[in-house]
């Protein structure tokens, strides 16, 4: 359980920003990610795990993680944007994400290669119900996926107070059932997070990059 929920994406590449005007007149795609170089995240992390000094008991930890917008290919509706979590001065690369009006979208995953098909976090537009399931392989085994657009809520995070889809997930993974709650918002993404009271992931501040 703890090993699966501690895996970070990873993803070496970097790529210049290019972008494409949207057409005069034509509405504009709503983001469920940001999509500019140098958008930057500071999530807090609250988490147990084992402490082998005190009997191997469960205990919690907190931390902040920053994760960061690294490059951006945007080409009007769409973008390819590549996140990375930076520690110590260090980024490591995460994942490589299609942002578009069709939703959220994972491209490639920690090892650099292609996820065929795409595999989404969220589609859009959203519409209360929608549901899709995806089956795959990581390295605790067998992994299949459920995932349900609950609705929109009001989310009160340290970062500000955000109207943001619900999108609830069921997981399978080495024989065992998780639950998964996750809550994204326009132009910034995921806002809060939280996995059977084990985990949880709430934004402490958002900074846009350079336009």
């Amino acid at each position: 359980m703890f090993r699966l929920l501690s895996l970070l994406p990873a993803l070496a590449l970097s790529a210049a920003t290019t972008a494409a005007p949207i057409p005069e007149g034509a509405a504009r795609p709503v983001f469920y990610h940001p999509t500019r170089v140098d958008d930057r995240w500071v999530y807090t992390l609250t988490y147990h795990k084992l402490d082998t000094a005190n009997q191997n008991r469960l205990v919690q930890v907190q931390e902040d993680r920053t994760w960061v917008v690294t490059a951006a290919r945007v080409t009007g509706r769409e973008a390819v944007v590549r996140t990375a979590i930076v520690a110590d001065g260090r980024e490591t690369p995460m994942q490589t994400l299609r942002v578009s009006a069709e939703g959220v979208f994972i491209l490639k995953g920690p090892d650099g290669k292609e996820v065929s098909p795409p595999n989404p976090l969220l589609k859009t537009p959203v519409r209360v119900g929608d549901a899709w399931e995806r089956e795959g392989n990581s390295v605790v085994g067998a992994i299949r996926t459920r995932r349900e657009v609950r609705g929109v809520e009001w989310v009160e995070v340290p970062a500000g107070k955000y109207q943001a889809v619900r999108v609830d997930t069921r997981l399978r993974a080495g024989g065992e059932d998780y639950r998964l709650t996750d809550w994204y918002a326009e132009g910034v993404g995921l806002v809060q997070s939280a996995s059977d009271g084990l985990v949880s992931t709430v934004l402490k501040s958002f900074t846009p990059g350079r336009p």
